[in-house]
């Protein structure tokens, strides 16, 4: 009886965890304010002045085109419903998409979970991911929206993972649009394309069939952004994409990784340690990950490929932890891809990577939000920044290790 009960089970958990967000978004009135009010003025001038006038029209945007879209949706309610900046029912649409995203990717961790570790076992996974308290506190309490680029970054890699690589460039272009640290995984598509191309035994048509898959993808790109430019002048996209990549120069924005850790939270890139400024260290650090994680790829592939997730989520991690201008919420991918590895390689130890995740995420968002609401009091943050930092550093350390120990006994096997 239980067992006929299990496929009907999933949407009953997937309704608890929109319910579970509904009530949070409703009585839990900490909200990051002025995330919310720029959003929704976004949605506005989006609304009102048009897609092609938005980053030409002198307001300040950090946002590529992607998530634009669905901010013009809800600029176009305001202006149907006349609702006030930060009304209640104008708080609640601006929510939405992160809250449906939260859920639609909990059915993707279902999907996932369901072959590999039978009906029970995927429920459990889908539990941890709908109910985790870093997850919602991000998109139902912050309001924010990483849910809603992991979706399609989920997919890209489920596709690129199955070999569809046209289809995972396409999806993987989409996330991109939504949030540049979709960027982050470059690395990771890099190394799927030598791959395929090495499989083809470096055949010439192989080659020029992969340049097609990479024009495919950024020609969608340009289609998405089409409507952002002036005609078929592309410029202002290209200006605001750059600009957004290059803000926020500072060693560390409030993520307390390495440099917070240091010292240097906010503090300029030009600041200087051990002989070389931050800026440089960036730089250096990049290229020593990117080395790193295909080293990391290549290992997983003469091995038998049990390390992917764990080798997504490596990036995430050892970029939030190491690299600069870092915000707090940038670790957030790493839990999804952590608790897929705990999924597929279910370990004591995986669990416990993505328990630590999600503890140290919870506590620095929430630590942020606590200085926000406190008039952005810095000296909040101080207390936690010490023991979050370097539990962040172990928990790079553990995944490091985790993967060479894996490496290392599949190996001996």
């Amino acid at each position: 009886m239980l067992r006929k009960f299990y496929p009907h089970t999933i949407w009953l958990l997937l309704c608890a965890g929109l319910l579970v967000r509904f009530f949070l978004f409703a009585r839990v009135d900490f909200m990051f304010e002025n995330d919310i009010r720029t959003f929704q003025i976004w949605g506005t001038q989006l609304a009102a002045y048009g897609l092609s006038a938005f980053y030409t029209g002198g307001m300040w945007s950090d946002y590529p085109p992607g998530y634009l879209y669905v901010l013009a949706l809800i600029g176009v309610l305001r202006g149907i419903f006349e609702w006030e900046l930060l009304s209640p029912p104008l708080n609640f649409f601006t929510f939405l998409p992160a809250i449906l995203a939260d859920v639609a990717i909990g059915y993707g961790v279902y999907r996932l979970a369901r072959p590999r570790t039978g009906e029970k076992q995927a429920l459990f996974f889908t539990a941890l991911w709908l109910f985790n308290p870093a997850i919602l506190l991000i998109s139902s309490v912050w309001g924010q929206v990483e849910s809603v680029f992991l979706l399609p970054l989920l997919i890209s890699l489920v596709l690129l993972r199955e070999k569809r690589l046209l289809a995972a460039y396409m999806v993987y272009g989409v996330a991109i649009l939504i949030k540049p640290q979709s960027l982050f995984l470059g690395p990771v598509y890099l190394f799927s394309a030598f791959d395929y191309w090495r499989t083809q035994e470096y055949a010439w048509l192989e080659l020029k069939r992969l340049g097609l898959f990479v024009l495919a993808a950024v020609g969608g790109m340009l289609v998405l952004a089409f409507p952002f430019a002036q005609g078929i002048n592309y410029i202002p996209v290209f200006r605001q994409f750059i600009g957004g990549l290059d803000m926020y120069n500072f060693s560390s924005v409030n993520a307390f990784n390495f440099w917070a850790l240091t010292g240097h939270n906010w503090q300029p890139l030009d600041a200087i340690s051990f002989g070389v400024s931050h800026a440089t260290w960036g730089v250096l650090i990049a290229v020593a990950i990117i080395a790193a994680i295909m080293v990391a790829l290549e290992a997983h592939k003469r091995n038998g490929g049990a390390h992917y997730w764990l080798i997504i989520a490596a990036v995430f991690v050892l970029i939030f932890v190491f690299s600069v201008k870092m915000h707090e919420r940038y670790l957030f991918p790493a839990m999804l891809f952590l608790l897929l590895y705990a999924m597929e390689c279910p370990r004591r130890h995986n669990f416990s990577l993505y328990i630590l995740a999600s503890g140290t995420f919870y506590i620095n968002c929430i630590a942020v939000l606590r200085a926000y609401h406190a008039g952005w009091d810095f000296t909040v943050l101080t207390p936690y920044i010490v023991p979050v930092g370097w539990a962040n550093i172990g928990l790079a350390a553990g995944l490091v290790l985790s993967f060479i120990w894996s490496t290392h006994r599949k190996v001996r096997l």
